[in-house]
């Protein structure tokens, strides 16, 4: 059985990154400084705002005294934007402000982790944002368990298509119809037919996509079996394994870690 959902969301993500880094990219410099604020929201916000305090005042002093009141601006407005409360979803924020004659204010949330780095110059500093889209690029994972396989379709750190395979009903027949020996056979044809599935299932998916890496997560009998049984094209594109069962029907913390163990 397959069954298919999307998240346009993320798909979504992906295409404003582009955008966003096109207009950040071409931004004509004017004298004014630009702050440059890349947080990640793990620690709690008050730490970032305390953290980002301490780097403007020494960042201040360095700032040519003519263009202090444009930096003061902008510090306010990033300071301002950092009292919003964030949904727990979004882990991190890219901020570009620039006040003065040509202001500029973009705030940029994400699903993915970014560093936490604070800058100030003519112009943006866009290069963790270019690693992000980088490292972020769509790959598949894949959770295995006995009698199923989620394979997800991952776009910036969250996930835009998932696709559900599960094995076909086994039904014990040893009896009558069936001697124990005639049922192992059978269910090793089960088994190879549903490998065969989830192998088909995740060509197709990253030959669609486009997609190069493959991550690969469950209890280690499960993957192992599964990464044997992949051709050799998408064997080699096999870039980490998670050896690390769903507990029950929750795969939140087994995607987690796959995600993580691919960025």
């Amino acid at each position: 059985m397959i069954a298919n959902s999307d998240t346009p969301s993320s798909l979504q993500d992906i295409n404003l990154l582009h955008q966003h880094l096109t207009v950040l990219a071409t931004l004509p410099e004017n004298g004014d400084p630009l702050l440059s604020i890349h947080l990640n929201l793990s620690p709690p916000l008050d730490a970032l705002r305390s953290k980002f305090s301490l780097w403007c005042a020494a960042a201040v002093v360095a700032t040519p005294a003519q263009k202090r009141d444009s930096f003061n601006a902008a510090r306010a407005e990033v300071a301002a934007i950092l009292k919003r409360e964030w949904p727990e979803s979004v882990r991190s924020l890219a901020i570009f402000v620039r006040a003065g004659e040509s202001p500029l204010s973009l705030v940029m949330p994400f699903s993915a982790h970014l560093e936490t780095q604070f800058s100030v110059g003519s112009l943006p500093a866009i290069f963790p944002l270019v690693q992000l889209k980088d490292r972020f690029h769509r790959f598949v994972v894949v959770i295995r368990t006995e009698e199923s396989s989620r394979i997800f379709e991952i776009t910036l750190g969250a996930v835009s298509e998932q696709i559900l395979a599960t094995r076909p009903e086994m039904r014990e027949r040893i009896g009558r119809e069936w001697t124990r020996e005639h049922f192992h056979q059978w269910k090793r044809e089960n088994d190879r037919r549903f490998l065969k599935d989830q192998v088909t299932i995740i060509g197709s998916l990253m030959s669609k996509r486009g997609l190069n890496h493959l991550i690969l997560a469950g209890h280690p009998r499960h993957v192992n079996a599964l990464r044997a049984a992949l051709p050799k094209d998408l064997e080699s594109r096999v870039a980490d394994t998670v050896m690390r069962a769903p507990n029950g029907n929750d795969y939140f913390d087994v995607l987690e870690d796959a995600i993580r163990a691919c960025t």
